[in-house]
């Protein structure tokens, strides 16, 4: 199931297709997955805690070690809770863009393993349409055959998406964005 882009860069900015206006990526509302149990990430009264914020935009930090348990086995329980999540702040009219937490460790031989690990969790959130895209982590962001091979490897099954970066110097296929 390929979802329709809900949204893109315009003038090296995120713009909602769906409200056909610029999307602020200043300050997003910051989410650490890793601290909430999985019942509780799934639950329709902890995704209502984020409706209403002032871009309608939050970054949701996923850790890598809690998606890949071990090489290639994958935490099924919680990438459910993560889908249960966004669908749940999806009823909620709140997006989201996918912040990996690698600790440093995604690149160089790692780089593969990472992001085998990112087109998995893509593929368990593939019917969120709220998603705009996945957050590059520093340390492949500064290596523009990394990012280009990141966002190949993606856009297989995934085109929809956007991808950022948390820091200012982008190439223009990367939006920046700020957490609060």
């Amino acid at each position: 199931m390929k979802l329709e882009a809900q949204f893109e860069i315009k003038d090296g900015r995120l713009f909602s297709k769906k409200t056909g206006a610029f999307v602020d990526t200043s300050s997003l509302i910051s989410v650490d997955t890793s601290t909430v149990d999985a019942a509780v990430l799934s639950s329709a009264s902890f995704a209502e805690k984020f409706a209403g914020g002032d871009s309608g935009l939050m970054g949701v930090c996923v850790s890598w070690k809690m998606i890949e348990i071990s090489d290639s086995i994958y935490n099924e329980e919680f990438l459910a809770a993560l889908r249960d999540f966004l669908k749940n702040t999806e009823a909620q009219g709140v997006s989201a863009v996918i912040v990996p937490v690698t600790h440093g460790g995604a690149c160089g031989p790692a780089f593969a393993q990472y992001t085998a690990a990112m087109c998995h969790t893509a593929r368990r959130i593939k019917d969120c349409a709220s998603v705009a895209g996945f957050a590059v982590p520093e340390e492949i962001a500064c290596d523009s055959a990394a990012v280009s091979s990141f966002i190949d490897a993606m856009a297989v099954k995934h085109s929809q998406y956007v991808y950022f970066v948390g820091q200012n110097d982008i190439n223009k296929c990367l939006i920046s964005y700020q957490m609060r």
